[in-house]
Protein backbone atom coordinates (compact mmCIF):
# COMPACT_ATOMS: atom_id res chain seq x y z
CA UNK A 1 0.00 0.00 0.00
CA UNK A 2 1.24 3.45 -0.78
CA UNK A 3 0.49 6.62 1.18
CA UNK A 4 -2.54 7.61 -0.93
CA UNK A 5 -4.36 4.41 0.06
CA UNK A 6 -3.66 5.08 3.75
CA UNK A 7 -4.90 8.67 3.46
CA UNK A 8 -8.07 7.50 1.71
CA UNK A 9 -8.63 4.81 4.37
CA UNK A 10 -8.17 7.39 7.15
CA UNK A 11 -10.61 9.78 5.50
CA UNK A 12 -13.16 7.00 5.10
CA UNK A 13 -12.80 6.01 8.77
CA UNK A 14 -13.36 9.62 9.85
CA UNK A 15 -16.43 9.95 7.64
CA UNK A 16 -18.41 7.45 9.76
CA UNK A 17 -20.49 9.56 12.12
CA UNK A 18 -20.58 8.72 15.84
CA UNK A 19 -24.38 8.65 15.65
CA UNK A 20 -24.24 5.93 12.99
CA UNK A 21 -21.75 3.92 15.04
CA UNK A 22 -23.91 4.26 18.18
CA UNK A 23 -27.00 3.26 16.22
CA UNK A 24 -25.25 0.19 14.84
CA UNK A 25 -24.08 -0.82 18.30
CA UNK A 26 -27.59 -0.35 19.70
CA UNK A 27 -29.04 -2.44 16.88
CA UNK A 28 -26.59 -5.27 17.51
CA UNK A 29 -27.34 -5.01 21.24
CA UNK A 30 -31.11 -5.26 20.77
CA UNK A 31 -30.96 -8.05 18.18
CA UNK A 32 -28.44 -10.19 20.10
CA UNK A 33 -30.28 -9.69 23.39
CA UNK A 34 -33.56 -10.73 21.79
CA UNK A 35 -31.94 -13.78 20.19
CA UNK A 36 -30.36 -14.75 23.51
CA UNK A 37 -33.62 -14.43 25.42
CA UNK A 38 -35.57 -16.43 22.84
CA UNK A 39 -32.86 -19.10 22.60
CA UNK A 40 -32.66 -19.47 26.39
CA UNK A 41 -36.44 -19.60 26.65
CA UNK A 42 -37.03 -22.11 23.84
CA UNK A 43 -34.07 -24.45 24.37
CA UNK A 44 -34.89 -26.17 27.64
CA UNK A 45 -31.29 -27.14 28.47
CA UNK A 46 -28.04 -25.27 29.01
CA UNK A 47 -26.42 -24.13 25.77
CA UNK A 48 -23.07 -22.58 24.92
CA UNK A 49 -24.74 -20.70 22.05
CA UNK A 50 -26.79 -18.67 24.55
CA UNK A 51 -23.61 -17.76 26.40
CA UNK A 52 -21.76 -16.62 23.29
CA UNK A 53 -24.76 -14.59 22.07
CA UNK A 54 -25.06 -12.96 25.51
CA UNK A 55 -21.35 -12.10 25.45
CA UNK A 56 -21.75 -10.35 22.07
CA UNK A 57 -24.86 -8.56 23.36
CA UNK A 58 -22.92 -7.38 26.41
CA UNK A 59 -20.02 -6.13 24.30
CA UNK A 60 -22.37 -4.25 21.96
CA UNK A 61 -24.60 -2.82 24.69
CA UNK A 62 -21.94 -1.84 27.21
CA UNK A 63 -22.27 1.88 26.51
CA UNK A 64 -26.03 1.80 26.94
CA UNK A 65 -25.94 -0.25 30.15
CA UNK A 66 -23.11 1.79 31.71
CA UNK A 67 -25.03 4.99 30.90
CA UNK A 68 -28.02 3.55 32.79
CA UNK A 69 -25.80 2.61 35.75
CA UNK A 70 -24.23 6.08 35.95
CA UNK A 71 -21.97 6.58 38.99
CA UNK A 72 -21.60 2.84 39.58
CA UNK A 73 -19.05 2.77 36.77
CA UNK A 74 -16.70 4.89 38.91
CA UNK A 75 -17.18 2.90 42.13
CA UNK A 76 -14.08 1.33 43.59
CA UNK A 77 -13.63 -1.48 46.11
CA UNK A 78 -10.28 -1.29 47.91
CA UNK A 79 -8.92 0.87 45.08
CA UNK A 80 -9.94 -1.51 42.30
CA UNK A 81 -12.81 -0.64 39.97
CA UNK A 82 -16.02 -2.66 40.19
CA UNK A 83 -15.90 -3.43 36.48
CA UNK A 84 -12.30 -4.66 36.70
CA UNK A 85 -13.30 -7.19 39.36
CA UNK A 86 -16.40 -8.09 37.34
CA UNK A 87 -14.34 -8.61 34.19
CA UNK A 88 -11.85 -10.90 35.96
CA UNK A 89 -14.55 -13.00 37.63
CA UNK A 90 -16.58 -13.11 34.42
CA UNK A 91 -13.59 -14.22 32.35
CA UNK A 92 -12.98 -17.13 34.72
CA UNK A 93 -16.66 -18.17 34.64
CA UNK A 94 -16.87 -17.85 30.84
CA UNK A 95 -13.62 -19.76 30.41
CA UNK A 96 -14.89 -22.74 32.38
CA UNK A 97 -18.46 -22.71 31.08
CA UNK A 98 -18.16 -21.57 27.46
CA UNK A 99 -14.69 -22.68 26.42
CA UNK A 100 -14.07 -25.78 28.52
CA UNK A 101 -17.78 -26.82 28.55
CA UNK A 102 -17.85 -27.41 32.31
CA UNK A 103 -20.96 -26.97 34.45
CA UNK A 104 -23.15 -25.09 31.97
CA UNK A 105 -26.28 -23.60 33.51
CA UNK A 106 -29.36 -22.51 31.61
CA UNK A 107 -29.56 -19.02 33.15
CA UNK A 108 -26.26 -18.39 34.93
CA UNK A 109 -24.10 -18.88 31.84
CA UNK A 110 -25.81 -16.25 29.63
CA UNK A 111 -26.11 -13.75 32.50
CA UNK A 112 -22.44 -14.16 33.43
CA UNK A 113 -21.42 -13.80 29.76
CA UNK A 114 -23.55 -10.67 29.33
CA UNK A 115 -22.09 -9.03 32.43
CA UNK A 116 -18.57 -10.04 31.35
CA UNK A 117 -19.05 -8.31 27.99
CA UNK A 118 -20.17 -5.11 29.72
CA UNK A 119 -17.27 -5.22 32.19
CA UNK A 120 -14.69 -5.93 29.47
CA UNK A 121 -15.80 -2.97 27.37
CA UNK A 122 -15.72 -0.65 30.39
CA UNK A 123 -12.27 -1.85 31.49
CA UNK A 124 -11.03 -1.43 27.91
CA UNK A 125 -12.28 2.16 27.89
CA UNK A 126 -10.58 2.90 31.20
CA UNK A 127 -7.29 1.41 29.98
CA UNK A 128 -7.52 3.38 26.74
CA UNK A 129 -8.13 6.60 28.66
CA UNK A 130 -5.18 5.88 30.95
CA UNK A 131 -2.92 5.18 27.96
CA UNK A 132 -4.01 8.41 26.29
CA UNK A 133 -3.36 10.39 29.50
CA UNK A 134 0.09 8.83 29.91
CA UNK A 135 0.93 9.57 26.27
CA UNK A 136 -0.16 13.19 26.64
CA UNK A 137 1.89 13.58 29.84
CA UNK A 138 4.97 12.06 28.16
CA UNK A 139 4.58 14.32 25.11
CA UNK A 140 4.27 17.43 27.30
CA UNK A 141 7.35 16.43 29.32
CA UNK A 142 9.46 15.83 26.20
CA UNK A 143 8.28 19.14 24.76
CA UNK A 144 9.17 21.01 27.93
CA UNK A 145 12.64 19.39 28.19
CA UNK A 146 13.35 20.02 24.50
CA UNK A 147 12.35 23.68 24.76
CA UNK A 148 14.42 24.28 27.89
CA UNK A 149 17.44 22.49 26.39
CA UNK A 150 17.42 24.51 23.19
CA UNK A 151 16.60 27.82 24.86
CA UNK A 152 13.33 28.05 22.96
Amino acid sequence: MDASHLVAAGAAAQSVSPAFAAGTSATVFVVMTALTVVHTWKVKKASRASGWMALVAGLAGAGIVVAWLGPLSYTRILGVGVFTVGALVGIVVCWHELVKKRDLHRFRTPIAAFLTGIALMNVGGVLGGAAQSADQHLTNTVSRVTQSGTGG
